[in-house]
């Protein structure tokens, strides 16, 4: 389904509605039907990491919200993740992940003077 690893979990929002995420049950979602044809729906995945926690990534500002060229060295185990977060020193980003109670948590970070920064969960901070 959709290229997903099949065994894993995951999340899905609309690209215009990142305050509603829904678990995909079965690997199925309902996408509701356009009433035009200049319509579009963007969808985005997520998988949920071991410990229920999922990075949504930066889903206001960005059409690809968790890319490689801002994030990398992800690390996952039963109990936490964490990765690393590149860009221009002192830029602020807005960070969207979704806990294991299935609510949305914001994080605005401001980038150290290096420009990268570390972060984990399930206790995100900048």
């Amino acid at each position: 389904f959709l290229g997903l690893e099949a065994g894993i979990k995951y999340v899905a929002w609309e690209a215009n509605s990142t305050s509603r995420v829904l678990p995909l049950a079965d690997k199925k979602i309902q996408i509701p039907r356009s009433n035009s044809r200049l319509d579009f729906q963007y969808w985005l995945f997520a998988p949920v990491l071991p410990n229920g926690w999922s990075i949504l990534g930066e889903t206001e500002t960005k059409w690809v919200p968790f890319s490689n060229d801002r994030f990398s060295n992800l690390v996952v185990d039963e109990e936490e993740a964490s990765f690393d977060i590149k860009g221009m020193p002192n830029e602020e980003l807005l960070l969207r992940f979704l806990n294991e109670d299935h609510m949305v948590i914001s994080l605005r970070c401001r980038l150290p003077s290096s420009g990268a920064l570390r972060m984990q969960l399930p206790f995100p901070t900048c």
